[in-house]
């Protein structure tokens, strides 16, 4: 049982690792798609300032789908694995790891299957199949570094 002093910090903590989660999990897909858009473009810079304002803004627009997308699910993994860590005190060393790794993972994959478009029920498990697979791999990665490390 989740004593209420634990239980007042849930807010923040969720509101910390998403943030965490979402800036650190963001970056590098942002900045994949800002240089993915510019070497698709390369060919035909803007010549005017009318095609200039188009083509940063079509950029940032991927930029920003890049950021939120990509930003939003680690940081729903993290968010996930936050609450398990703190949910279950004291028991770290005897296989929780794999277990909150492929739950988080696979909560995850669901919710962006459900998000896309498309065959959703398709997309919903196949998120949750692979997300808990992924889930449970780092979580062995993570037992394995807690025991040995």
């Amino acid at each position: 049982m989740i004593d209420e002093s634990r239980l007042r910090q849930y807010p923040l903590l969720l509101q910390t690792a998403f943030l965490t989660g979402f800036v650190l999990g963001g970056y590098g897909p942002a900045r994949k798609a800002a240089l993915q858009f510019h070497a698709e473009h390369q060919h035909n810079p803007p010549l005017n300032r009318p095609e200039a304002v188009v083509y940063f803004r079509r950029r940032n627009y991927r930029v920003l789908a890049a950021l939120g997308r990509e930003g939003a699910r680690r940081g729903v993994q993290v968010a996930a694995d936050a609450v398990l860590a703190v949910a279950v005190p004291g028991r770290r060393g005897r296989g929780e790891e794999v277990g909150k790794g492929a739950v988080s993972g696979a909560a995850a994959g669901a919710l962006f299957g459900l998000a896309g478009r498309g065959h959703r029920l398709y997309y919903t498990r196949r998120g949750a199949l692979f997300g808990g697979l992924l889930g449970a791999g780092l979580g062995v990665i993570r037992e394995v570094a807690y025991r040995f490390g």
